[in-house]
């Protein structure tokens, strides 16, 4: 067991590095837009040519916030593909470590930087565009969802974190495990990996829409809750409930059928 650690940690090493050389230049990045942002704001005060550069590089800076975990999730996605099933999966598979251990360090990897960028987010928006009236808008905004749902702000604010955790590990591990069964065959394997990582998502939607009817017509009866026109607070509250637990349950059957797949018989491309 001890030694299994050990392997794991030499995988982690090595796609740390691999990992830092591709996504901490983008949070630094993210950072450069946020004090280009804040300087070209205070320049432009007093100039109106400055100030609308400086509306054009907000939405720069805006569209790079926005993707940060997009792009996280695509370079991860990008380590895993070359590292497991590319040229240099013929060295990968040559070291003596489970083969379950590559899956198992990017899930553990990943967490590292998916706290990384969502503190950049935060970060670089402080850095550029913190205002005592941006922070006074936040909070009437959560104070308006807080009136209508009656949830405080900081569990407001708790509840966007777990979704967006759920949601990020969910399609990672969706595109992993159509990746490991579109490598399963002998020829367009790319194509197939592709096909499945949708047909996966499909199937997710599917089965989630079908779950939230029946929750919804049957369980609490919508039909009689709209005619009542109550508040409809409890409903949501469980519907934000079992959507996250669908969300969770799918994202273990995901990491369960690559890690299964993966320890299988390779078709190396």
């Amino acid at each position: 067991f001890q030694g299994g650690i050990q392997m794991l940690g030499k995988v982690m090493k090595y796609d740390i590095k691999y990992l830092n050389k591709l996504i901490l230049p983008y949070y630094l990045i993210l950072f450069g837009l946020g004090a280009i942002v804040r300087v070209l704001g205070m320049i432009g005060k007093h100039n109106s040519i400055v100030k609308i550069t400086s509306s054009l590089v907000s939405g720069i800076f805006y569209i790079a916030i926005a993707m940060v975990l997009v792009y996280t999730l695509v370079i991860l996605l990008k380590r895993f593909y070359d590292n497991t099933y590319k040229d240099e999966g013929y060295l990968t598979h040559t070291l003596p470590v489970k083969r379950g251990y590559f899956l198992d360090s990017k899930a553990i990897v990943s967490i590292i930087y998916v706290v990384l960028g969502m503190a950049s987010m935060v970060g670089s928006w402080m850095l550029g565009k913190y205002s005592p009236e941006g922070i006074d808008f936040i909070k009437g905004l959560l104070n308006e969802v807080e009136k209508g749902l009656g949830y405080e702000g900081w569990k407001i604010i708790a509840y966007l974190i777990v979704i967006i955790l759920v949601t990020f590990y969910s399609y990672l591990f969706m595109i992993m495990a159509g990746m490991s069964i579109g490598q399963s065959f002998q020829d367009k394997r790319v194509l197939w990996s592709v096909v499945f990582s949708v047909v996966l998502y499909y199937i997710s939607q599917i089965v989630s829409t079908v779950f939230m009817l029946v929750f919804s017509f049957g369980v609490m009866d919508m039909n009689s809750l709209l005619k009542a026109d109550t508040n409809p607070t409890g409903y949501v509250n469980y519907s934000i409930a079992i959507g996250l637990g669908l969300s969770l349950v799918f994202t273990v059957v995901y990491y369960v059928i690559a890690r299964w797949n993966l320890k299988r018989k390779l078709n190396l491309i």
